[in-house]
Parts: C-alpha cells; sequence; structure tokens
C-alpha cells in the first residue's frame, strides 16, 4: 500500500484530529489579533502533539495497525507523547484567554466541578493511562478490538483521553484543580513508570503464551512489540520526566524569590517603624526639652 493510499485510508482520522487543530488555530489567530502575547514554545508543543496524533491514526502506519508492534507504536503516540505535548501547550488557557465573559465562566464551572477535580488526580490519570493496560494485554480486550473497528476507534480515544488526563495532571500548564501536590504526582509518576516497565517485561517473556497466529500475533511480533513497549516507552517517559522536573524546579524558584522579596518588604517596613521620629508634644505635655 503506498503512503498516499495510507494516509487516504486515514482520512476519517485526520478530519477528527483537524479539528482542534482548527480550534487552536482560530484561537491564536484571536488572540494575535487583539495584539495578545502568546509563547511560541506553546506552539510548538501543540504542533507536535497533533503531528503524533496524526501519525497513529491517519497515516499510513494506521493502516497497519492490526499488527501488535505497529499497535505499541500507536500507544507509545497516542497514549505519551502526544498528551504531553498537548498539556504543554496550554490549549484551555489559550481558550480562557480568547472566548467571551459567558464562555469563560461556563469553562471555569467544569474545570472547577466535582467530576473533573477527582479525574484530574494524578494518580487516577495513572491508574485510567497504564494501569488499564494490564487488562487490555492479559484478558481478552486486545483481541475484541481487533475484530470490531468500534471498540477499535474506542481504544484509540481511551489512550489518548487517559494519556491527557494524565499528563495534565503531572506537567499541564493550564488550570487544573486538584492535581494533587508535587509529592503526590511524583508518587503516581514513579508508579506508573514502574508498571510500564513490568508490563513490557511481562509480555515479552510470556509472549508464546499471549500470542494467538492469525488472531493477535505471532510471538515474535509481540516479543518486538515488547521491546518497543520497553525501549520507545523508557525515551518517551525520560521526555515527562524532564518536563515534570523542569516544571518543579521552575517553581520551586519563583517561591524562593517571592520568599525573598517578602522578606526585603518586611525588612524594609521594619526599619522604617524603627527610624527615631521627631518629637511631638502630646496634649498636656511640658515644654520642649532644651
Amino acid at each position: 500500500m503506498s503512503s498516499a493510499a495510507g494516509w487516504q485510508s486515514g482520512a476519517t482520522g485526520l478530519v477528527v484530529v483537524a479539528l482542534p487543530a482548527a480550534g487552536y488555530l482560530a484561537g491564536r489567530v484571536r488572540l494575535a489579533s487583539r495584539g495578545g502575547h502568546w509563547p511560541l514554545a506553546r506552539d510548538g508543543a501543540f504542533a507536535g502533539g497533533w503531528l503524533c496524533v496524526a501519525i497513529a491514526v491517519a497515516s499510513p502506519l494506521a493502516a497497519r495497525d492490526e499488527q501488535f508492534p505497529v499497535h505499541v507504536v500507536q500507544h507509545i503516540l497516542l497514549g505519551v507523547l502526544a498528551p504531553v505535548l498537548l498539556a504543554l501547550s496550554g490549549p484551555v488557557t489559550l481558550l480562557l484567554r480568547v472566548s467571551t465573559p459567558a464562555v469563560r465562566r461556563f469553562v471555569t464551572r467544569v474545570l472547577r466541578s466535582r467530576a473533573v477535580g477527582w479525574l484530574s488526580w494524578a494518580p487516577v490519570g495513572a491508574v485510567l493511562s497504564v494501569g488499564a493496560m494490564y487488562p487490555l494485554y492479559l484478558t481478552g480486550i486486545y483481541r475484541f478490538t481487533l475484530r470490531h473497528p468500534l471498540a477499535h476507534a474506542a481504544l484509540h480515544a481511551h489512550m489518548l483521553l487517559a494519556g491527557c488526563l494524565f499528563a495534565w495532571a503531572l506537567v499541564g500548564v493550564d488550570p487544573v484543580h486538584n492535581r494533587g501536590s508535587w509529592r503526590v504526582r511524583l508518587v503516581a509518576l514513579t508508579g506508573a513508570l514502574a508498571a510500564h516497565a513490568i508490563l513490557a517485561l511481562y509480555l515479552y517473556v510470556h509472549a508464546g503464551a499471549l500470542a494467538q497466529p492469525g488472531v493477535t500475533g505471532t510471538s515474535g511480533d509481540w516479543r518486538l512489540g515488547a521491546e518497543i513497549l520497553w525501549y520507545g516507552g523508557d525515551a518517551a517517559d525520560l521526555a515527562v520526566i524532564v518536563a515534570f522536573f523542569g516544571q518543579w524546579y521552575r517553581r520551586g524558584g519563583r517561591e524562593l524569590r517571592r520568599q525573598r522579596e517578602l522578606q526585603a518588604v518586611g525588612v524594609r517596613g521594619a526599619a522604617s517603624t524603627d527610624r527615631p521620629r521627631p518629637y511631638e508634644p502630646q496634649a498636656g505635655a511640658g515644654p520642649l526639652p532644651e
């Protein structure tokens, strides 16, 4: 199958991917027309995330996603790389800046709702994103998705949405309610990394038992997929780690500068309070000292 045919076969997926891209572009144009500033790094992050999604669901790669190694590549693109890049692009912040007051109030209410607050907690995102992979591969769910196109599409949607929940909690620049403290997020990230590595090792060791030639692939396919999950997952996880600790470091630096500024203001205030004042006679006081 040629590359053009592969992209054509993924035309539906490309249209779905293009909708949020068009929305982001419209927001940028509107913000620029108002003279608003927006970091170019966020544009690059959104473009990179959009490209990952497009490659996963609309490229010639997607035309062969019944093969287990290709499916694993899709998982890394949809479940890790694209969510991290999209979280760093700040699309919700852009929406809030260019929307009408009514839309901003609605979006703010949704973000502060109990359901969004619960889903935004980092451990929940870790379970939905990484934890859900265990029943997917160790039961008949993966085989079911290969036989039913709607379930297959739902699996891709779950990879992306669950990955976005986790990435927004870990490194998102948008206002996220109840994502957890830095320590809670670090525990969730560490657990997710460990669960990811354990699953890859398990799939490699038990490839012969998990494989079903003609249905889910041969044992060689599963071993190759496990290797991609191990090494490719490590590379993608490294990007998450760098973004996470980079934000933590910058946040600590901002808090330190704020504390120093407050201390400086307090010292100046104390100095002005302790400064000697000219004598001011009170009512009923005696004559000025000679």
